[in-house]
């Protein structure tokens, strides 16, 4: 394709796809193409790039045979010339729905509006729009009596995710696996005393029939004495802080 970029100032750029199948010269006016050209875009950035949000003719297109080939014009121009050269490149190529070419395009170009800055006085009026009664009686009368389309099945696994399959519990039959077996051995601890941490309670307690001594008593008794004074202490001292302001606690 003997195309020379023109590099100039700005961020917009004129670009081509080309179908990959048809192979050939493809010459309108001063444009020479390798390929036959199927589509003529202006954009910025990586917009010639991404193929999904197209026109439904473009889509049905590039659903036979993928992504197409890229070919950059002209690059780093005002959208004012990019415009101007996206109208003038389809006039010459022609558009496929008219019968007057093999783009796919589905407008004349250049009605790009990028970057279009509204007006104070059109963002008042667009607030202050209103509908007529006359106008919302006519939508209410036109949409009853009408069925919703149901949801596809792509649709909605687009929506919601791949579809679950449904687990099927089978219930078991008989019971469990040992229902109405009989154990073969006596439990270990059949008819002993489960009361120490030891499994031989044959002999009995090391400390059955001992008395304390009256040291050991006293001891004792002094213990649960002081136990007991001081978690009555601790119960007051709660019972008087919970009564006090906060500022008085810090």
């Amino acid at each position: 394709m003997k195309i020379n970029r023109k590099r100039t100032g700005g961020e917009y750029y004129v670009y081509v796809y080309l179908d990959p199948r048809k192979l050939g010269i493809y010459a309108y006016g001063e444009y020479e193409f390798d390929h036959e050209p199927i589509y003529v875009g202006k954009g910025k950035r990586k917009r010639a790039y991404y193929f999904e949000k197209r026109n439904p003719v473009l889509k049905n297109k590039l659903a036979k045979f993928g992504k197409p080939i890229v070919k950059i014009l002209v690059e780093k121009v005002a959208e004012a010339k990019a415009l101007k050269l996206e109208k003038t490149l389809i006039a010459l190529i022609g558009r496929f729905d008219l019968g007057e070419g093999p783009l796919c395009n589905l407008t004349d170009g250049g009605e790009g509006a990028s970057g279009c800055i509204r007006s104070e006085e059109f963002k008042q009026n667009l607030r202050n729009r209103t509908v007529s009664e006359e106008t919302r009686k006519k939508l209410s009368d036109g949409a009853i009596g009408k069925k919703k389309t149901p949801w596809s099945e792509e649709t909605k696994r687009k929506v919601f995710g791949p579809k679950k399959e449904k687990v099927i519990k089978v219930p078991r039959k008989g019971g469990g696996w040992n229902k109405g077996q009989k154990m073969n051995k006596p439990a270990w601890n059949k008819g002993k005393h489960t009361g120490s941490f030891c499994r031989n309670n044959d002999k009995p307690a090391w400390n059955k029939g001992r008395k304390d001594s009256k040291e050991v008593r006293n001891k004792k008794s002094v213990g649960i004495t002081k136990w007991h004074c001081k978690r009555k202490l601790t119960k007051e001292i709660t019972a008087s802080n919970s009564l006090k302001p906060e500022h008085l606690l810090e």
